[in-house]
């Protein structure tokens, strides 16, 4: 029981280690993300200030549930756009709040979307679930009848066996005489 015990505290705790895990390796792959795209418009001569809205811009979409992978695409290459338009401060800004803004729009519908498909697999597992307890309820109730049906076959056959018998002995005890 000891042994139970030990190996399910072990699981445990491994299970919460390897979510702790994961999520910092996530918020480090978003550092360096965010390093990078840093680094990127830096070498592109984008004006320092831009580079500050770019980055707080690119962690919004990450909270949003963008990767950093795509969240810096999506920065970057506004940033660069715009930067190529001429654009600078505010109107950058605006340039790339707008950018996010629908990315952000369709990260939300794209969830909309994975929640809608998740409730209907659950929908469709319930109801193959259900099919298959109905399934099973029949089979069970055709079992019984045909058990019930055998036992019915099986007395008339002792019925028959027994009357063919006793046909049997008197007529064989007519033929003794």
């Amino acid at each position: 029981m000891k042994k139970i015990c030990m190996v399910a505290v072990v699981a445990c705790f491994t299970v919460l280690c390897a979510g702790v895990i994961t999520h910092v390796m996530a918020e480090e792959n978003a550092a360096a993300a965010v390093e990078q795209l840093k680094t990127d418009l830096q070498k592109s001569g984008v004006a320092s200030g831009d580079i500050k809205t770019a980055e707080s811009s690119m962690k919004d979409l990450i909270n949003n549930g963008a990767t950093p992978k795509e969240a810096g695409s999506v920065v970057s290459q506004t940033v660069k756009q715009a930067h190529a338009q001429g654009l600078k401060g505010k109107d950058l800004a605006a340039k790339v709040h707008e950018a996010v803004k629908s990315r952000k729009a369709q990260l939300e519908e794209a969830k909309k979307k994975a929640k809608e498909a998740s409730e209907a697999a659950k929908k469709k597992g319930k109801e193959a679930v259900e099919k298959a307890e109905k399934a099973k309820k029949d089979a069970e109730k055709a079992a019984e009848k045909a058990k019930k049906e055998a036992e019915k076959a099986k007395k008339e056959a002792e019925k028959a066996a027994e009357k063919a018998k006793k046909e049997a002995e008197k007529q064989a005890g007519k033929g003794k005489k």
